[in-house]
């Protein structure tokens, strides 16, 4: 099907529209402690204000490797590799710097390609030119390949105020981002203040998890009321072939509990004979699962906004069950989650090819206990800023599904700005 090009716009190939510079094979024998950045594929795969590992090369080599100077905003793309792909603005606080190999950059030809339109635009370019090679050994892009992809060129102006509109949104998304990274860091800090310090106290004591206030106490896991439940690993175990994609029970997999608790996008279940066949691994509510194998140490509270009445859980995890004696589940949860317990779970996990937690070891878990009276002013304090995590993580989710179907409609002319 013929999609109509709105009026005053052109369908032009890449080649008849951008330059594509390319990176320089640096080694390692080039790297100073000092000087100039050698801009490589590890620093695009990184946030921009967060480049990681970053080398350094010679300020000479600034004259000597002209060709390869970056000034800062050029578009990078990893044309090689894993994250072939992967798109990025050089930030201009490094410049100037060095591009690496594997990497092209993108600029325009001539005035008549806007450079923020073209940072949009290319992004909906190599996303279509990826997807034409999914499912084959491809890890590179071919310039000529590339370059003959094509992309919609309105107007000049009207390039500007797409381009002006996309990065309004760009810049709320960047904002978004800001504040949840401050808002994790603020949440570490207070988790492990509060679950060290408390509220208010002047006297401490030391103890196995250092100091914590005398009228507190250290408990292992299997004294303070909790009870480790593994799952199923019997005959009756379901079989891959045996998992759909809706069915009577859902059963977890390493997916579904990540580091921020549990995502279940994609789900697989079993059926009620296979449940009832099943001895140990269901969930009730208020329990929390705890991933003992692979990645080991996430948690999910199987609280009421879950949406499965029927939950089980697979090999690879195990259900802490609280009598809520000594502590309340609440602030259970957030004590897993937080450094007190993710140290012990990192000293404490074996198997270098795939780390593993086992029964015993998890009732050897130490865990700080507040006075009950103390424990919901403490998890109060914690789950305010836990909240407001989720609600700018849920912004941040919308901003970038607006952000997707503007770039589709603006992109394609299927709806136009005011000039």
């Amino acid at each position: 099907m013929t999609v109509e090009i709105p009026a005053g716009w052109q369908r032009q190939q890449l080649k008849d529209l951008i330059n594509l510079g390319r990176g320089f094979a640096f080694k390692s024998k080039d790297y100073v402690d000092d000087g100039i950045v050698n801009y490589r594929v590890s620093n695009v795969a990184n946030d921009a204000n967060n480049l990681g590992d970053t080398k350094f090369l010679p300020e000479s080599f600034l004259d000597e490797y002209a060709d390869y100077r970056l000034n800062g905003r050029e578009i990078v793309l990893v044309m090689v590799g894993a994250t072939v792909g992967k798109l990025g603005r050089v930030p201009s606080k490094i410049c100037p710097a060095l591009l690496n190999q594997n990497m092209w950059t993108l600029a325009p030809r001539s005035d008549h390609l806007d450079a923020e339109y073209l940072w949009n635009a290319v992004h909906v370019i190599v996303d279509e030119h990826l997807s034409k090679q999914q499912g084959g050994a491809y890890n590179f892009f071919k310039k000529p390949e590339f370059l003959s992809e094509t992309m919609l060129l309105p107007p000049l102006p009207e390039q500007k105020k797409i381009a002006e509109v996309l990065t309004s949104v760009d810049e709320t998304i960047s904002a978004t981002k800001a504040v949840i990274d401050q808002t994790k860091q603020v949440k570490k800090g207070l988790l492990q203040t509060l679950l060290t310090k408390g509220i208010s106290h002047t006297k401490f004591k030391e103890t196995e998890l250092g100091q914590i206030p005398e009228s507190w106490e250290v408990a292992r896991l299997d004294d303070s009321g909790i009870k480790v439940i593994d799952g199923d690993r019997g005959k009756a175990y379901p079989k891959a072939s045996e998992f759909t994609d809706t069915g009577f029970c859902l059963f977890l997999s390493a997916k579904n509990i990540s580091k921020s608790g549990f995502r279940l996008i994609e789900n697989q279940f079993i059926g009620e004979e296979r449940h009832q066949l099943l001895r140990k691994g269901l969930l009730e509510r208020d329990d929390i699962v705890l991933t003992t194998r692979g990645t080991v140490g996430n948690i999910g509270l199987y609280d009421y906004s879950i949406p499965y009445d029927v939950v089980r859980i697979n090999s690879g995890m195990v259900i802490l069950r609280n009598d809520q004696s000594r502590i309340t589940t609440s602030l259970l949860h957030l004590i897993l989650g937080a450094p007190v317990v993710k140290n012990q779970i990192e000293q404490l996990a074996f198997g270098s090819a795939q780390p593993q937690l086992t029964v015993k070891v998890i009732n050897g878990f130490y865990l700080p206990i507040p006075p009950l009276n103390e424990q919901p002013r403490i998890a109060a304090y914690l789950e305010n800023i836990v909240e407001t995590l989720e609600v700018n993580e849920a912004k941040l989710a919308q901003l970038l599904t607006l952000k997707s179907g503007l770039m589709s409609d603006l992109l394609s002319g299927s709806k136009r700005v005011e000039i």
